[in-house]
């Protein structure tokens, strides 16, 4: 996911179904807790993906065919890699995630964990391109698995910790912390910076030294 696309979907944060985010915090935290994760290590998403048995395919595999139906394949790999990161594939017990695997680490990261928010979400699989080859998208259930994503990438109580020991920090050295967050967490800088947005954390911390 782009910088651009996170900034598009988190205005769509206001119609979230009642309790969700704290539905998805919850389910992220036990997720974790399951695949043997505590809250200030990285996501180890072939841990995760392992757990909810979904099999990992990269679109590499299949960009260099050219007979049908893999010319999907290399239109999103090759021509137009930027428009695609991922999609779940198959339904049931016969699930798989197909990840542009031409992007950075850590951006194939953030698709694995947005991916495996679909499949925990119970979302039905949407085609990925028309007809035209043109990208598709359902705005409202990509906010939500992108939310519920990030919420495994970054637990709030992370986000809590991390400003509580630099409560006293300035706006530059909050966002050093972030940085540093960011990679200690192995996501992006952006990334961080929606969670620390998400939870509050920054303004919890002040409350807590005014308490």
């Amino acid at each position: 996911m782009t910088s651009e696309e996170m900034v598009a979907r988190s205005t769509l944060r206001s119609s979230y179904v009642h309790g969700f985010k704290t539905r998805a915090r919850r389910v992220a935290d036990q997720l974790r807790a399951d695949t043997g994760h505590n809250d200030r290590e990285p996501l180890d998403t072939s841990r995760v993906l392992s757990h909810l048995q979904l099999r990992r395919w990269r679109l590499s595999a299949f960009a260099d065919q050219t007979a049908e139906p893999w010319v999907a394949a290399a239109q999103l790999y090759v021509v137009d890699s930027s428009a695609f990161s991922g999609a779940l594939i198959g339904e049931g017990d016969n699930r798989a995630i197909l990840v542009n695997d031409a992007h950075t680490e850590v951006r194939q990261r953030a698709t694995e964990a947005h991916e495996a928010g679909h499949a925990i979400l119970g979302h039905s699989n949407t085609p990925f391109l028309s007809g035209l080859m043109v990208r598709l998208r359902d705005a409202q259930i990509e906010a939500e698995a992108d939310f519920l994503g990030m919420c495994l990438l970054v637990p709030e109580a992370y986000t809590l910790a991390v400003a509580r020991r630099h409560s006293h920090a300035d706006a530059s050295g909050r966002r050093s912390a972030v940085q540093s967050a960011a990679l200690e967490m192995n996501v992006s800088t952006e990334m961080m910076q929606w969670a620390f947005n998400s939870s509050g954390a920054w303004q919890r911390s002040k409350r807590r030294l005014r308490a």
